[in-house]
């Protein structure tokens, strides 16, 4: 009987080791997961922090207009769990880049230029006007981040528009030299604009 008793006990003992072990495991991990968290949400304000810091680019110039960009405007960030085994958790930021065009003075264009430049201005409105596709300027940027491991990665570049129908189009950014891009690239260590 005392044997059995004891028995007993000692898998009574072995059992609630066991419960202790898994419950201070679950503890750990709950704590790794929110140090790693908060790291996540660290690296994905930061990134958003110095794409912040961007000034307006240009974009391109022609002879008649220099046609301005950025920078980032209603930028909004977020960290999620992670649906991918490549890391923790997934960074996205989402924002919209202004433009702006700066004619060149009529006065020093060559007539033939200014001739151009009215014919194409033309063309340009008809083409804006008649085109079903949907105006670029309608659209957002959204960058996604593996997030939580070091260093933090940029995975996806995206151009999200509504088409005529409402429904979302979406397509690669292309947007590779801009201080924004290489913000959300160069994540080791936030570059400093002028």
């Amino acid at each position: 009987m005392l044997l059995s008793t004891a028995i007993m006990r000692s898998g009574m003992i072995g059992t609630f080791a066991s419960i202790a072990c898994v419950v201070v495991f679950l503890g750990a991990s709950k704590g790794q997961t929110d140090t790693t968290k908060d790291k996540a949400i660290s690296q994905m304000r930061r990134i958003a922090d110095t794409m912040k810091q961007c000034h307006e680019e240009i974009e391109y110039r022609t002879p008649c207009a220099t046609n301005y960009i950025g920078p980032p405007t209603n930028l909004d960030w977020n960290v999620l769990p992670s649906k991918t085994v490549r890391s923790p958790f997934q960074g996205i930021v989402e924002f919209v880049l202004p433009i702006r065009s700066e004619a060149v003075d009529p006065s020093k264009q060559a007539q033939k230029v200014q001739q151009d430049c009215q014919q194409m201005a033309a063309l340009a409105a008809a083409g804006e006007r008649d085109s079903p596709a949907p105006a670029w300027r309608d659209g957002h940027y959204r960058y996604e981040f593996d997030l939580g491991s070091d260093p933090p990665e940029l995975v996806k570049r995206l151009w999200i528009v509504k088409n005529k129908d409402n429904n979302e189009v979406i397509s690669a950014a292309n947007d590779d030299h801009y201080c924004w891009t290489n913000a959300a690239r160069n994540t080791t260590a936030p570059t400093q604009q002028p």
